[in-house]
């Protein structure tokens, strides 16, 4: 009877079983590559699962904001030799126009009839404003008060609302009234008189017939000013908020 060593016993797994390709691959890499680059892909996994959930509860959270139109970003674009057809001669005279960055800037001078009948004056410069885009607009008078319409843009102060102003800017001898028109802001429409007088008892007349002059139609606020040498004298008033 012999004796069998150990080295002689059977194994249970077969030593000359075949590897794999990617199982010789890892093999061959040193160890602190191979733990570099594990840890690199589970930190990449983990980042990106994170990712993905802050996208999905971001979507599900975030509702739905419906801005206030404001004007087009690309206004229809307003040909020069329309706006100079359409201006009536025998109420804007002396008439010289440009185009401007999104529009047509004009200028000219009130005739004496536009000064007369300032209803028909205010209607026609309403009608031009809302059919083109003349977006900066200055017409003096006969005693060279400055009419100056600004960001109107296809959209008009009104045509009432023209003639208010225009005939308090003259009736009172302001030197300015210029009608503003910021689309989207709290206040939209805005309406600017302006005095510029030599002495501090023509600032205070001028002042006196500040009460008179209110909000009124798609004005929201009226903005008064008087300066002198001395001093600057300024007056806001809003429209009610119904309005």
């Amino acid at each position: 009877m012999t004796e069998q060593s150990l080295d002689d016993a059977p194994s249970d797994a077969p030593v000359d079983a075949p590897v794999d390709a990617n199982t010789r691959l890892l093999r061959a890499l040193p160890a602190p590559v191979f733990t570099v680059a594990y840890g690199a892909i589970v930190i990449a996994l983990i980042a990106g699962a994170v990712v993905l959930a802050d996208n999905a509860s971001s979507q599900e959270s975030a509702a739905p904001v419906v801005g206030k139109p404001a004007r087009p970003f690309f206004p229809v674009q307003t040909d020069v030799d329309n706006v100079e057809a359409s201006v009536r001669p025998y109420l804007i005279t002396d008439t010289a126009s440009a185009r401007t960055a999104s529009g047509v800037t004009l200028t000219g001078a009130m005739t004496d009839q536009a000064e007369t009948d300032v209803s028909e004056f205010a209607g026609h410069v309403s009608r031009l404003l809302e059919q083109n885009c003349v977006d900066n607009m200055t017409v003096r008078s006969q005693d060279n008060v400055r009419i100056n319409l600004w960001g109107y843009c296809y959209h008009s102060p009104g045509a009432a609302e023209i003639e208010t102003y225009v005939e308090a800017a003259l009736e009172n001898s302001a030197d300015s009234v210029s009608f503003s028109f910021y689309p989207g802001l709290p206040v939209e429409h805005q309406v600017a008189l302006t005095w510029f007088e030599d002495t501090a008892d023509d600032a205070d007349a001028a002042m006196d017939s500040w009460e008179d002059i209110e909000p009124v139609g798609r004005i929201q606020q009226v903005s008064l000013s008087s300066y002198d040498p001395a001093a600057v004298r300024q007056k806001d008033v809003f429209a009610e908020p119904d309005q």
